[in-house]
């Protein structure tokens, strides 16, 4: 792919409470495929999967995308603990015909002097780009923009003075988008992640007709003296989709995530942490069995079954030293302390001798160190 560009923003202070931003983008894609992919699945695996015994697809073209972008906003503080914003986007590309506009606002809201209640609507806009054709599943065609609209409100509230004590920061928020209109992807049935997705017999087209995102999150920093600072972050979420008709999770719908990180300052520029990552299974398809013996199974409803929760502990010890010209920093991570073997999904295999299917469990990589460095300059 090659890429040209032009960039350009002003910004005004039309007084002492409103600020002006203006801009546009001038680019241009071009991107050359040349690809030829095939395969072939034994038959009672196509039979079960539903897809092509055999199966090639070929494609050699240039694809050439000229895009504008331009914007608008204007930050006014109609009060000194009130900021609202208003926005605007155009969006122009060539290759797929589409021309698109996406306004925006924002409020914030100070209550009190530590404080802030914050609102956020939108309409966004994503266009498939020229090095997007997903080939790799034979699809040779450009579909138009997805566009969405999101919802967002948070609050948030330092205790004291921000730097000490038990609890210094409150987080919370609350957020919606829809999708109108997404485009088709390609996905396994049984793992979200694959090495080499194109190559699964159970690799499906997926044509939703909507999606939606929503939750609430709450975040809590903190410290404990003067070496150890320490946050938590909580999420309830939803992700799901209308296919055919009907409600379907997403392949990573996750409902409940925690993350928390403890943060030790040892002195002299060492510094030990650790991290603890969890969230319930993602969704998955299971295997029916079949009702008459010597009879191939079939794929029981998408996205109906879930994955064992996921969770692992991370280490991590560092050294830094200032330099003339920056900082560098050593370090040492180890990845799952505890070496859990994490499930990420299935594969569909047979058995030879019996002919029977099933579906082997794929694992995420246990307990993993590393030790690197990083130059800041």
């Amino acid at each position: 792919m090659d890429v040209g560009g032009l960039l350009q923003s002003w910004n005004f202070q039309a007084g002492p409470r409103n600020f002006l931003t203006a801009g546009f983008e001038l680019r241009r894609f071009d991107a050359h495929y040349d690809y030829v992919g095939s395969h072939v699945f034994g038959e009672s695996i196509a039979e079960v999967t539903g897809r092509p015994r055999e199966d090639a697809f070929a494609l050699r073209d240039l694809f050439r995308d000229d895009y504008l972008g331009a914007f608008v906003s204007d930050r006014y503080r109609p009060a000194d603990n009130l900021t609202l914003e208003l926005g605007a986007r155009f969006d122009r590309h060539t290759l797929t015909d589409d021309s698109l506009w996406s306004p925006r606002v924002s409020l914030a809201w100070g209550v009190g002097r530590a404080s802030v209640v914050r609102i956020g609507w939108g309409h966004y806009n994503q266009s498939q780009r020229a090095y997007e054709l997903a080939v790799e599943d034979g699809d040779g065609r450009f579909y138009p923009a997805e566009e969405s609209e999101q919802w967002v409100a948070g609050f948030e509230h330092v205790f004291g003075d921000g730097t000490s004590g038990p609890l210094t920061a409150l987080r919370v928020e609350v957020y919606r988008r829809r999708v109108d209109d997404p485009r088709p992807r390609y996905e396994s049935l049984f793992q979200a992640f694959e090495r080499l997705p194109e190559a699964e017999p159970a690799r499906v087209r997926v044509d939703p007709e909507s999606g939606r995102a929503e939750g609430v999150e709450l975040f809590l920093h903190g410290r404990a003296g003067s070496r150890v600072g320490w946050w938590v972050n909580y999420a309830l979420a939803r992700t799901e989709e209308t296919i055919a008709g009907e409600e379907v999770p997403r392949s990573i719908d996750q409902r409940h995530s925690v993350n928390a990180d403890v943060n030790y300052r040892l002195g002299r520029g060492w510094d030990a942490n650790v991290a603890w990552r969890y969230h319930t299974g993602w969704p998955t398809t299971p295997l029916a069995e079949a009702e008459t013996e010597g009879v191939a199974p079939t794929i029981g409803p998408r996205n109906s079954g879930r994955l064992s929760n996921y969770h692992r502990l991370d280490a991590r010890v560092s050294r830094k030293w200032p330099i003339r010209s920056g900082t560098l920093t050593a370090f040492g991570d180890i990845q799952n302390v505890y070496g859990r073997r994490n499930v990420a999904g299935f594969d569909l295999e047979m058995d030879d001798e019996t002919g029977e299917f099933f579906l082997k469990k794929e694992r995420w990589p246990g307990f993993f160190a590393s030790v690197g460095f990083t130059l800041e300059f």
